[in-house]
Order: C-alpha cells, then structure tokens, then sequence
C-alpha cells in the first residue's frame, strides 16, 4: 500500500473517532444530560456540529454547526473544551478581490449556517479552511486558519456563489489548489 493510502485510511480512522466523540454530546445535551459515560467523556455545547477537521500540527479541531445561531467552533481536544469561532464577536474578514473578487462580501454572522467543511494545510501555521455556507447566501466560505498563536485564529478571505444558489452538503479543495 502507498503511503497516502495510509494517511487517507488515518484520516478517515480520525474523522469517524471525532465525529463519534462529537455527536453523542449533541444527542446527550438533547435530554439535558451530558455528563461522561464509562470511560468517555463529552464536549457538550456546540449546536448541531456537522463536520470536523483538524487543525494540522496542533490539538485544535473545527467544527461546523448546522442550526439556526450555530457558529463555525473551536474545539480543544485535550482539555474538552469549546469556543465559538467565528462569527464570535468580532468576525475578522479580509477580502482576497484577486481570487474571491466576484463574492459580494463576507457572510452576515446574524444568518450564518456552517455544513461541509474541508481544510488545506498550508505553510508557516496557515491553512485554508473551506466551508459550506447555507443562511444568507448559498456559497463556499473560505478562511485563513492561522495556528501561530495560543489559539487558531479565523480570517473569512473570500467566498465562490454556488451555481443557481445550489444547497451543496460537502466542500474538498483539489490537488491543484
């Protein structure tokens, strides 16, 4: 087997590890009880994670949540703990116009839902975070993940409008960038 056959069979081992670890809490929390069970304890509070991606090189883990009021969240998969990243706040936005020239602006954070998400590791602690946005427009929202600090930290850089506002559930960014 290749090597990338394994890091595509470890990456879809890690994805199912954290989506099972995620998506119980968010069953749990339901009923109102969110407390550990046996040996598994849970992250309780972000609405509706979707999907997950981690951060490359560090203990971060971004989730995207699918609800009404939802948000794009910061999970610490060490210490259990979550935060909202973006919209949070103070959403930072940065429009590349000689990519991403043809979106209208960045998202309004007041109808903003997060689905499929996908990341591209970059250099220097960057990473481009792709993100399927559904609320206010039907669009691929694109961040600068940038994991020098204590915490990532998110920039929206640009978006790409679905065709004929199509509902898209999933988002993966080609080889060729």
């Amino acid at each position: 087997m290749k090597k990338s056959t394994f890091e595509f069979a470890d990456s879809i081992c890690l994805s199912l590890a954290l989506s099972l670890l995620l998506s119980c809490p968010i069953a749990g929390a339901a009923d109102g009880a969110c407390g550990a069970s046996g040996q598994y304890a849970f992250v309780c509070g972000p609405r509706n994670a979707e999907d997950l991606v981690l951060v490359p090189d560090t203990k971060w883990i971004i989730s995207s949540g699918m609800a009404a009021d939802a948000a794009i969240y910061l999970v610490d998969s060490q210490q259990k703990t979550w935060t909202e990243l973006y919209p949070a706040d103070a959403p930072r936005a940065q429009q590349i116009m000689g990519t991403y020239g043809a979106c209208p602006g960045s998202p309004d954070p007041n109808n903003f839902v997060t689905h499929g998400l996908n990341l591209r590791p970059g250099t220097n602690g960057h990473s481009t975070l792709y993100v399927v946005g559904h609320g206010g427009r039907e669009a691929i929202e694109v961040f600068d993940i940038d994991a020098n600090g204590e915490m990532p930290v998110l920039t929206w850089m640009g978006c790409i409008l679905t065709p004929d506002g199509m509902a898209a559930n999933s988002v993966a960014s080609p080889g060729d960038g």
